[in-house]
């Protein structure tokens, strides 16, 4: 594990940022092992459950993997032969991501090298530009083997797959994408409405929440920190390639995947919960595990229209992470006149009363 904290006004902690490698660590050395021919054994297995860094990573696997523990075992038991049945299309990419380690170890455990000396308080203070003030970043990152998601970003836990990300080419603005959520996370865990719906587990009032911080959160993330992640780059690797094709496919159907934010923001309003579910996942999940999440490049084009429009002030932008539910208002100030369409005005009437309604039942 390695630490850093940034002081500011005598003494006060404005930054934490603490790096975890040992499950990845472990992982990788059971793969080694198994790359020999031989199974694992209970007691290794156990081990690997046991740790503490893989159990932060399983639980953000919690509400997707049913018994995700114990579906790893299984994962685990047959890792030296062919995959196990049965699994769902999470617990299927869980199971990819061990089976590169095994092909792949050398690369990965370069990578574990490279990040446990990687500046980490350097980048975390190049987010802070595009944070209120006083924000307070503490994160928790952690190297995994995750076959889905390449950067994943749960409550105050960062997990950065070796299995989709080469360390070796990672560029800062990959951890500042990460470490802005984590700035966004520490206002929006205050507001008084999160608090109140945000254990509820299917209603419109959450999805509504959901939606919003997603929106806010992503956009900023995407157009400050990162944007070649939602934008064509220079090179002609296979990577580079198809990111690119990827975006300029974007580009091509603005008008459809603005639509999906549009039927999202319907159904929310008007639809059933299991539709405003389809809806989100459409939207805002990369279920191709391509990298290249719908939502995150409409979002974050969306904030790069709002921040070249002269009467939005940058700042206002910024204070979207204290109050995310003006983003589709501030989105219409800036997209008026301009090829990017606005969202239609009786879709705000409605949220704005949806909005009003929860702040009155506080």
């Amino acid at each position: 594990m390695i630490s850093g904290w940034l002081y500011q006004y005598q003494g006060v902690p404005l930054m934490s940022i603490r790096f975890y490698s040992s499950g990845v660590q472990l992982l990788l050395n059971k793969a080694k092992k198994v790359k020999t021919g031989r199974k694992l054994t209970s007691k290794e297995i156990n081990e690997i459950l046991e740790n503490s860094d893989i159990a932060a990573w399983l639980s953000a696997y919690d509400s997707w993997i049913e018994d995700v523990h114990k579906t790893f075992r299984r994962i685990l038991k047959s890792l030296h032969k062919k995959s196990p049945h049965n699994l769902n299309e999470w617990a299927e990419r869980i199971d990819f991501g061990l089976r590169v380690a095994l092909e792949d170890t050398k690369r990965l455990q370069k990578s574990v090298e490279l990040l446990r000396q990687f500046d980490w308080m350097g980048v975390g203070e190049s987010v802070v530009e595009f944070l209120p003030p006083e924000t307070k970043i503490q994160a928790q990152v952690f190297a995994t083997i995750d076959g889905f998601n390449g950067g994943m970003y749960r409550e105050d836990k960062i997990f950065l797959s070796l299995v989709l990300l080469d360390a070796t080419s990672l560029e800062p603005g990959f951890f500042r994408h990460e470490f802005h959520h984590n700035g966004f996370d520490y206002w929006w865990k205050k507001h008084p409405l999160v608090k109140k719906y945000s254990e509820e587990e299917n209603s419109h009032e959450k999805w509504f929440l959901d939606t919003f911080a997603y929106l806010a959160s992503e956009g900023l993330a995407n157009a400050f920190c990162s944007p070649s992640a939602i934008s064509k780059v220079d090179g002609h690797s296979e990577r580079i390639r198809l990111h690119n094709s990827i975006i300029e496919e974007y580009e091509q159907n603005w008008n459809d995947l603005f639509e999906r934010l549009i039927n999202l923001l319907h159904s929310i309003i008007n639809g059933e919960v299991e539709d405003i579910v389809d809806c989100y996942e459409d939207f805002a999940l990369d279920m191709k595990g391509e990298g290249h999440p719908i939502g995150h490049f409409v979002s974050g084009r969306m904030v790069q229209r709002m921040d070249t429009c002269i009467d939005v002030p940058r700042q206002d932008i910024i204070d979207l992470c204290k109050n995310p539910f003006k983003f589709l208002k501030i989105y219409n100030t800036a997209a008026q006149g301009d090829k990017f369409q606005p969202i239609p005005p009786d879709i705000i009437t409605s949220l704005d009363s949806m909005l009003k309604k929860m702040r009155q039942e506080l």
